[in-house]
């Protein structure tokens, strides 16, 4: 690159930085989500992962809520999980980035060894709204 070439900073505060903003929390929510980690995260967890200021969080937070990726979780802390919309965004946003490295087409999937998806790869079964489906 040449060094006149402008580089894209995400912590500007333009489209695309909302579009890079978005993108990662989406991805990182539900990669949290499928490994079993967090269902829903306050704005601190996500900060141990992405480096943005608490306040602009925060805002993009907000934001995911008011365009229907998030709902907000009732309670003393602001704490969200992802929607149908959200999770579906997540999923797509995870798979583009990383499916060539796990070698398997969705991340969530159940923890019973005996099931078809550990067993064979199908969709599975027991997981609600088809989070397993490939």
């Amino acid at each position: 690159m040449a060094q006149d070439e402008e580089r894209f900073n995400p912590h500007e505060d333009d489209t695309f930085s909302a579009i890079y903003w978005r993108d990662e929390i989406l991805q990182l929510m539900y990669w949290l989500k499928g490994e079993g980690l967090l269902e829903e995260v306050a704005p601190d967890d996500l900060r141990r992962f992405l480096e943005a200021a608490p306040e602009r969080l925060s805002e993009l937070l907000v934001q995911l809520v008011q365009d229907g990726y998030l709902e907000p979780v009732e309670g003393d802390a602001p704490r969200y999980r992802l929607s149908l919309l959200g999770m579906a965004e997540g999923r797509r946003r995870f798979e583009d980035e990383f499916t060539a490295l796990l070698g398997r087409e969705s991340h969530i999937v159940c923890g019973d060894p005996e099931c078809d998806c550990q067993t064979s790869g199908a969709p599975c079964t027991r997981l609600p709204d088809g989070q397993g489906a490939s």
